[in-house]
């Protein structure tokens, strides 16, 4: 009997999907559904296929045929595909095994299913993340602070990570503001940053303040921490502290010591701070240490967590050394830091004013004198001045008639003792004197010890000025630099004047005034009216220097932007007063007024106008122009010196076109040569009165164009008169004494 075999083997893949990780082969198996007498051969082969994750032949795997053996008793083979590590991240690529073909030496062969399957490359490469540094060093003041971190290997897709901040002993919300922010990574990115807003919390002296910063990943598998897995923000206290003065000048009465120093700080510091106040005589010393001031040092100390500016003082003493009607003496302070971040402004002064009245009592109160030459007076004090007193009294004769007496006594800075001469009065019986009684509103008024026939005076000795022939009372400065002088003060309006032009300087200060106790400058602005191109200059500040009726030095600030006025620094919203010091402003006036030596009161009126389109300064000293003959200044030095006027006789000169307005102008300053020059007359059309007006002088306070100009008004050149400051008493010709120039304004 033949028995045919009529059995076809039928071979398969085992599997539709396969697995490995990529560098290691992946195995694909060929199964056969029934034993056979001989081998099954065959190819698998490896192909690539259209997909987004597709693997790539040659990058990823090995495409091409792989053959394969399923020997006659076995049922099941494998081939291995090879695969490449291709060092990206890229994520699970595939690829496709099918069999190629199958036969066999013992019959046919039948193809089965699945005849391919799908191999999946699974990425084995990971992506760590790090820091680029542990710690980021910030200060505290910079706003912001940026933290980056960086992708430690290469990919194909955007990765997400989020970076979030822990605070330590900087605190959320006062040092720094919370973040929690996701930075997304694209395959070209290898490092994101971030910025974490910094608070400045305005506290000096904190310390250095460290909040920490993290992140996280989507995969702690495949996106790992690296080295540097978070980082230290150090929010750096490098914050100083500013300590100053809280004025360029104190002042303190010699009776009243000691002298008070404040100083403030900003901002405010966690910590306290120690400064140390040194008193010391000035370069050129007129306040003496032991003498006039206890010098040393003076430590401040401003408790931690004080609000800003809040004063602090100590107190200077202040030496009595029993001389009265000194001038007044100075004597600098000095901030000295701690450390270095704390600094200091520049030194102050003290000005020490001497308030000491002198006590004058007889030599002898009551007595018998054998005869009576003279009665005598001693002073509790020295002076440093010469000073003279005045006393009253009566001389009863023997024959009982009564003569009353009035003269002077003069103590000087080496005799403190003045007596009376009697010795034109004969038979004298009783004297009675006593020394005359102030006024009560003398400063220096004290009254006498109870029961004591005597009472204190001060009268400074002084020489009366000489009768003039011409007083100038009123005087204004016209905003195009024009300067009348009023020559009838009865009358001013119809009266004529001598007039001249103070052209000034571009942004220079010049001295209008100059007195023993008063002292104006005037800031000097261009300005061009039209399109004229020849720049004028105008008045747009005034600077005053006065020594009040307690002998104390003010100082007055009248500027045009917004008219403001200032005493001392201070702004003057409406009016000021304080011993006989007065500053009231009235929209676009401002008026001021001073002691002038213990002489009416110096009125000058202030007005910030607009002229011929131009914004200037107009000012109208209104009354008190009576001052000393040996006052200076541009304007001052024609305050009641004699003036003279005749008709100008001569030839025409050059640049004129009549002798008729024509007139000599002739100055008799008391200390100088006198000076003559030409005026022309003029109608007065700066105020628009039309009133006669002599037009004076050359190039030096003259008008412009004239034919002489070296024809001069005022005594010198410009540069003479040109200061420093807005508050300097210091030029040429200055005659201001008793307070320390410089600027409080």
């Amino acid at each position: 009997v033949l028995i045919v075999d009529n059995n076809v083997p039928t071979v398969a893949l085992t599997s539709t999907t396969y697995m490995t990780q990529e560098g290691q082969p992946a195995q694909v198996c060929v199964t056969k559904d029934l034993l056979t007498a001989s081998d099954i051969i065959g190819v698998i082969t490896a192909n690539p296929i259209v997909a987004s994750n597709a693997a790539t032949p040659l990058v990823q795997f090995k495409n091409g045929s792989y053959p394969f053996t399923i020997a006659a008793g076995v049922r099941v083979t494998c081939v291995n595909i090879t695969t490449y590590d291709d060092k990206i991240m890229t994520g699970p690529r595939v690829f496709s095994a099918s069999i190629g073909q199958a036969t066999s030496t013992g019959g046919a062969v039948t193809m089965g299913n699945p005849s391919t399957a799908q191999v999946t490359i699974v990425d084995n490469n990971v992506i760590p993340f790090s820091f680029v540094t542990n710690n980021v060093p910030v200060p505290k003041n910079a706003n912001t602070t940026t933290v980056c971190l960086q992708k430690l290997g290469n990919s194909t897709q955007t990765i997400s990570v989020t970076v979030y901040t822990t605070p330590l002993t900087a605190l959320p919300g006062v040092d720094f503001t919370p973040v929690q922010q996701t930075l997304s990574f694209l395959p070209s990115d290898t490092i994101k940053c971030l910025s974490i807003p910094i608070l400045d919390d305005g506290i000096a002296f904190t310390g250095d303040k460290i909040f920490k910063v993290g992140f996280n990943t989507s995969s702690t598998t495949l996106y790992p921490k690296g080295s540097i897995p978070e980082s230290t923000v150090t929010i750096q206290d490098q914050s100083v502290v500013r300590v100053s003065f809280t004025a360029p000048i104190y002042v303190v009465r010699q009776s009243q010591g000691p002298a008070t120093v404040c100083i403030v700080a900003t901002p405010s510091a966690a910590v306290p701070v120690a400064v140390t106040v040194v008193a010391g005589e000035d370069p050129s010393p007129s306040a003496r240490a032991s003498t006039d001031f206890s010098a040393g040092s003076y430590v401040i100390t401003i408790p931690a967590n004080t609000p800003p500016q809040s004063p602090f003082c100590t107190n200077i003493p202040i030496v009595d050394n029993r001389v009265a009607l000194q001038p007044n003496k100075t004597f600098t302070v000095t901030l000295q830091p701690p450390n270095s971040r704390v600094v200091v402004s520049p030194p102050s002064q003290v000005l020490i004013v001497d308030d000491h009245p002198i006590i004058v009592t007889a030599v002898t109160p009551n007595g018998t004198y054998p005869s009576v030459p003279q009665v005598c007076f001693k002073s509790d004090r020295s002076v440093a001045v010469s000073t003279v007193v005045k006393i009253v009294g009566d001389i009863t004769t023997v024959a009982s008639t009564r003569k009353t007496v009035s003269t002077y006594i003069v103590f000087s800075p080496n005799n403190a003792v003045a007596c009376v001469d009697l010795s034109n009065y004969t038979e004298i019986s009783t004297v009675i004197l006593k020394p005359e009684e102030p006024p009560k509103s003398d400063p220096n008024f004290k009254p006498p010890p109870p029961g004591a026939n005597v009472v204190m005076i001060i009268i400074p000795q002084s020489t009366p000025a000489p009768n003039v022939a011409t007083v100038n009372d009123t005087v204004i400065g016209d905003p195009l630099y024009a300067v009348p002088l009023l020559l009838n003060i009865s009358n001013p309006l119809d009266g004529p004047a001598l007039c001249y032009e103070v052209h000034g300087a571009p942004n220079t200060i010049f001295n209008l005034v100059s007195d023993s106790c008063t002292s104006v400058n005037a800031y000097y602005s261009p300005a061009i009216i039209g399109s004229d191109p020849v720049a004028i200059n105008v008045i747009t500040k005034i600077g005053v220097v006065a020594i009040d009726s307690s002998g104390v030095c003010q100082w007055i600030k009248v500027d045009l932007d917004g008219c403001t006025a200032f005493v001392n620094g201070v702004q003057v919203n409406t009016s000021y007063q304080q011993a006989d010091i007065g500053v009231r402003r009235i929209g676009d006036r401002v008026r001021v007024s001073v002691p002038n030596c213990g002489k009416p009161n110096l009125v000058s009126w202030v007005v910030c106008e607009q002229t011929m389109g131009v914004r200037m300064m107009r000012f109208v000293i209104s009354r008190g122009l009576n001052l000393t003959p040996t006052s200076h200044g541009i304007i001052g030095q024609f305050w009641n010196i004699p003036i003279s006027m005749v008709h100008y006789s001569g030839t025409l000169p050059q640049g004129y076109d009549s002798i008729d307005p024509l007139y000599i102008i002739t100055v008799n300053p008391p200390r100088s040569p006198s000076r003559s020059f030409l005026g022309e007359q003029y109608g007065r059309t700066w105020d628009n009165t039309k009133k006669t007006c002599y037009y004076s002088g050359g190039a030096q306070g003259g008008r412009t164009g004239v034919a002489t100009p070296d024809n001069s008004v005022i005594e010198g050149t410009y540069t003479d008169y040109i200061t420093s400051d807005l508050f300097s008493t210091q030029f040429l010709y200055t005659q201001f004494k008793g307070c320390p120039s410089g600027s409080v304004a």
